[in-house]
């Protein structure tokens, strides 16, 4: 009897740790992946949780609400650590290229025409990174960009401004 109530106990502080695991991956891939697929995870998938929930409660086809809870769990946790470890690397990689940029701009009066002359720390994301400069202000700007998941949302900086900003969607 004591061992059942402990592997409830266990069962249950697993199912709360699976669920707010797959809540916190859900908002992480806003930045990640786009507005609409954290949208999607976090109002779609984790909801579909109430139903291996509902079976745990009833004590009924117990296996079976495991088993959709760890598809639901391998569905959303997997890769967005995933991503969230790549952005981790390109928020470290944008913040070194910002730094060369600003230093090279001082030292040569003039920002390069590429990031060639910039050695990468994480060389495999380099095909993640866009820069471009704007020269229609009257002075040189320069734009860096990157994305994580998806191409069609950017993490991007200005000079002009000093800051990053991001666009989801």
């Amino acid at each position: 009897m004591f061992t059942k109530s402990i592997d409830k106990t266990f069962l249950w502080i697993g199912v709360i740790f699976l669920v707010a695991l797959e809540i916190y991956c859900a908002k992480l891939a806003f930045e990640n992946l786009a507005e609409i697929i954290s949208d999607f995870l976090l109002y779609i998938i984790v909801p579909i949780n109430i139903i291996p929930i509902l079976l745990l409660f009833s004590g009924k086809k117990i296996r079976l609400a495991i088993g959709i809870l760890m598809v639901l769990g391998l569905i959303v946790v997997p890769y967005q650590l995933f991503l969230n470890d790549k952005l981790i690397n390109l928020k470290e990689e944008s913040a070194n290229i910002t730094a060369y940029l600003h230093k090279y701009e001082i030292v040569n009066k003039k920002l390069p025409s590429d990031l060639s002359g910039y050695t990468f720390s994480f060389p495999k994301l380099q095909k993640n990174f866009n820069y471009y400069i704007d020269k229609q202000s009257g002075k040189e700007q320069f734009y860096l960009t990157y994305f994580v998941g998806s191409n069609s949302t950017h993490h991007f900086y200005s000079s002009e401004d000093d800051k990053w900003g991001y666009n989801p969607d």
